[in-house]
């Protein structure tokens, strides 16, 4: 039974379906790294060249404000036929998620890229730009998963597709680029996000106390 009021509800072709806001409400997991990163996928903005879209499956503003709203109105007041049990059940799960709501982003382009945020939020550290693209003499020279500008400090995570011998050249000159221009270049491995990006954390917190 339909507990939101017809809120989160779209139409294609003529039939009502559950809008991408929603979907993330209804099937979102309950491992807050988990809600985030499903979270960052929905608003992250698509390459058309390799994706053949580029409008996001939901807007940011979108997702927090149902989620919100729903949070709002199901604390509110026990709709008719939920059971107490049930009713608070679906609290717990909403205002979980709304708290999960509050630190999606537009910029991850996968979990471990969300992941390495979230670790430096939950350090203290100050939140990053998200794909903060880097000029050298007015030529674009990268884009920077995770950036800090004002300390000229850009984060990569390289995954797999990095290992080609092409991409390994071309992140050599990448690096060299930058350190040329005085960036200091921390990059983020599949071993950092095995271990929550623990090392990464630590070498970006001493990055930044010395840069200050």
């Amino acid at each position: 039974m339909d507990r939101s009021g017809g809120l989160g509800v779209g139409e294609i072709g003529g039939i009502a379906c559950s809008t991408a806001a929603r979907i993330w409400l209804e099937i979102a997991p309950m491992r807050r790294i988990d809600a985030i990163a499903f979270g960052d996928q929905l608003v992250r903005i698509p390459r058309e060249r390799y994706e053949g879209r580029s409008d996001p499956f939901c807007a940011l503003p979108d997702l927090v404000e149902l989620t919100a709203t729903l949070t709002q109105n199901l604390s509110d007041r026990r709709p008719r036929g939920l059971g107490m049990e049930e009713w608070r059940a679906v609290c717990r799960r909403l205002e979980f998620l709304d708290d999960c709501a509050g630190l999606v982003r537009v910029g991850a382009d996968s979990k471990p890229e969300t992941a390495l945020r979230i670790a430096m939020i939950d350090a203290g550290l100050p939140e990053p730009v998200l794909q903060y693209p880097i000029y050298v003499d007015g030529v674009l020279v990268t884009v920077a998963d995770l950036a800090y500008p004002e300390r000229k400090i850009a984060i990569f995570y390289d995954g797999s597709p990095h290992l080609t011998p092409e991409a390994m050249v071309r992140d050599s000159r990448r690096s060299n680029l930058l350190s040329a221009d005085r960036w200091t270049t921390l990059l983020a491995v599949l071993s950092d996000y095995r271990q929550n990006f623990r090392g990464i954390v630590s070498l970006l917190s001493a990055e930044l106390r010395r840069a200050a």
